[in-house]
């Protein structure tokens, strides 16, 4: 993913605004996903595949399995944290009870 998207259309070659202009009006038709957007480095998934972010509370590090609704480029949408939620982004040493200092 090289985080652009491709659009491909399938157009009439009758269309003589297109052949001659080089312009053609169309509607795109897509999704609107809420939640928080997460980057895609700081979700990590446990040994039975369950996705999930390390979040500090309490000033100290603990798992929170999360599920995801949606994807924007390098990113995950989910609904199961809080706004303003403290999350890891550099989990890869990140233990529970570890603790936190910011």
């Amino acid at each position: 993913d090289d985080g652009r998207y491709y659009l491909m259309l399938n157009v009439p070659a009758t269309v003589t605004e297109m052949m001659e202009l080089r312009h053609l009006d169309c509607t795109l038709h897509g999704e609107t996903i809420s939640g928080i957007l997460l980057p895609e480095e700081s979700v990590v998934t446990d040994g039975s595949g369950q996705a999930g972010v390390w979040i500090v509370r309490d000033d100290q590090l603990e798992y929170c399995p999360i599920s995801i609704s949606g994807r924007f480029e390098n990113s995950y949408f989910t609904n199961d944290i809080e706004e303003h939620t403290l999350i890891v982004t550099v989990p890869a040493k990140a233990r529970e009870g570890m603790k936190y200092y910011g």
